[in-house]
């Protein structure tokens, strides 16, 4: 529980901004901890919900005051919604860092589930750097991101982007399987990855039909999220729906995720602990669907976005942009695949294509004139994708 609660005048605005990306930060560090299952992430993550939860407390103290009649309470309550989705979030994020212990065989399971992934979790060491020429920054590492570097048994979380890096640094690091790749076989870089599913590890039916549903839920449980910041960004009901139909796959996902479970042995202990640790998984990614429906509800019952929501989705450490595609653009004829691939960092989610949307696009559509893309990205992509685009394309204004 948080501290006693002391009211000071604050930006509602501000108060969301931190929420927001503290509650991403958490669940970044949640599925770190599947794969490096450390005493000191659990409690980062313990303390940012912690955190979060006095965050919110004060939001709701601030909505309430400034509540003044009937139309100030019905302008507020998306306020109200995403802070209760955010809370949600941020209690998905503890389940799963603190109350999931992956061991044994179950350790390779979770380490093989987040390699596969569309946006994968690895640790990386830094080997010596005395034969670099210059000196080593997070900065350098291009088109992924990092969550948190251990030092000297010490953790710094959220890193700066101008921290400099030393020798035996451990990384977990977040991004997409080429760039991860790119940047450990990158000859100027001292690193390898730590932490793989053993070689020889091999999922047995029965787990591969698992790891394949806990992968669907992990993928379309941040698509969810993406989509549903989106829909407030863009006022847009039809991707506040897409958003209520993926809650609604997500539970018969868990269902799907409970009755392969079900095959498993269950004699010892271990087997019956194996069970509850992955049912307790696709629980967490379940709530995270929930709560992307939360967010998403003020549209589904025709109530009007705030312009304060769209300032905080918008200054946001992971930014979501809309980009119409012209007919002299780089994009024009690539494909999904390529495009990720060659701008690193960013993650397509949905295209609009003439009167209708394609939600999470195959790796082979080709990109067309006239397409808006619905993507997410790292902070530090926004510039670079920005100058591939051209600025002139973002679109930040309703598009349906």
């Amino acid at each position: 529980m948080f501290k006693t609660y002391k009211y000071k005048p604050e930006s509602v605005s501000h108060l969301l901004e931190e929420i927001k990306d503290l509650a991403a930060l958490a669940l970044d560090l949640g599925y770190s901890s599947l794969i490096y299952n450390d005493d000191d992430l659990k409690e980062e993550v313990l303390r940012i919900e912690n955190q979060i939860d006095y965050l919110i407390f004060s939001v709701r103290v601030h909505i309430m005051l400034a509540t003044r009649n009937p139309s100030d309470a019905e302008y507020t309550l998306p306020l109200l919604d995403v802070t209760h989705a955010i809370d949600h979030i941020s209690n998905a994020a503890a389940d799963i860092a603190t109350k999931i212990e992956p061991k044994g065989r179950l350790k390779h399971l979770f380490r093989y589930l987040l390699q596969k992934v569309d946006e994968r979790v690895a640790c990386i060491r830094v080997g010596s750097l005395k034969n670099r020429a210059t000196t080593f920054f997070i900065k350098d590492l291009k088109d992924i991101d990092v969550i948190a570097v251990e030092r000297n048994n010490k953790w710094v979380i959220d890193p700066p982007p101008e921290m400099e890096l030393k020798n035996d640094d451990l990384l977990i690091i977040r991004g997409d399987q080429v760039s991860i790749n790119e940047i450990i076989q990158s000859e100027e870089n001292p690193l390898h990855e730590e932490l793989h599913f053993l070689p020889e590890f091999e999922p047995t039916a029965v787990e591969k039909r698992i790891l394949r549903t806990l992968i669907f839920m992990k993928n379309k449980s941040e698509l969810s999220l993406d989509l549903a910041f989106s829909a407030l960004l863009l006022e847009s009901k039809e991707l506040a729906e897409e958003v209520e139909a993926l809650e609604q796959i997500s539970d018969y996902s868990f269902v799907n995720l409970a009755n392969a479970v079900l095959s498993l042995p269950n004699e010892t202990d271990d087997d019956k602990e194996t069970i509850f640790n992955i049912l307790l998984l696709g629980q967490a990614l379940e709530e995270i669907s929930d709560a992307a429906l939360t967010i998403v509800k003020p549209l589904l019952s025709g109530l009007e976005i705030p312009q304060i929501l769209k300032k905080i989705i918008d200054k946001s450490d992971e930014n979501l942009f809309v980009i119409r595609i012209d007919q002299d653009s780089n994009a024009l004829g690539k494909t999904v695949q390529e495009l990720e691939s060659e701008l690193g960092g960013i993650w397509i989610q949905a295209i609009r294509r003439g009167s209708g949307y394609i939600f999470d696009p195959p790796e082979n559509l080709k990109i067309e004139a006239d397409d808006v893309l619905i993507c997410r990205s790292y902070r530090h992509k926004k510039r670079s994708v920005f100058n591939f685009f051209g600025e002139e394309n973002l679109i930040e204004q309703n598009i349906v």
